[in-house]
């Protein structure tokens, strides 16, 4: 009879990115390409202080990694932004927007998504006021 030792249940697990590297890899050698990278990786969750408000009321978006803040959206409403570290970015509600995810997109295409549904409330300024 041969006996073999068993390794250590550490050394059978390996990190969630080693398997999506693999699968990734395997897409693109299989030619569907980077579009088909996009569901193997859920989209990040942002917070957004106030969860409600008017158009051009002030939204700070907390989260990790948004340094490369390329654009932030209200449904489809682009909203101006202001990154002000890897942790936070703060904007203001587009006119026109409508009750939803905000979406913000980093460098490389890596999208950050509300947690919640932002509610756009009726009334208030007409967009941001610069002093």
């Amino acid at each position: 009879m041969i006996s073999r030792a068993v390794p250590p249940l550490e050394a059978c697990l390996r990190p969630a990115n080693f398997w999506r590297g693999w699968v990734g890899l395997a897409m693109v050698a299989a030619g569907v390409g980077a579009a088909g990278l996009a569901p193997l990786v859920p989209p990040a969750r942002l917070s957004c202080l106030p969860p409600k408000g008017p158009p051009g009321a002030r939204v700070v978006l907390e989260g990790k990694g948004l340094e490369q803040t390329r654009s932030v959206r209200f449904g489809d409403r682009p909203a101006l932004f202001r990154t002000v570290s890897d942790l936070r970015v703060e904007t203001h509600v587009p006119e026109g927007a409508a009750s939803g995810p905000i979406v913000l997109t980093i460098a490389g295409g890596g999208r950050f998504t509300s947690g919640i549904d932002f509610q756009v409330t009726g009334g208030g300024a007409a967009g941001p006021v610069s002093k």
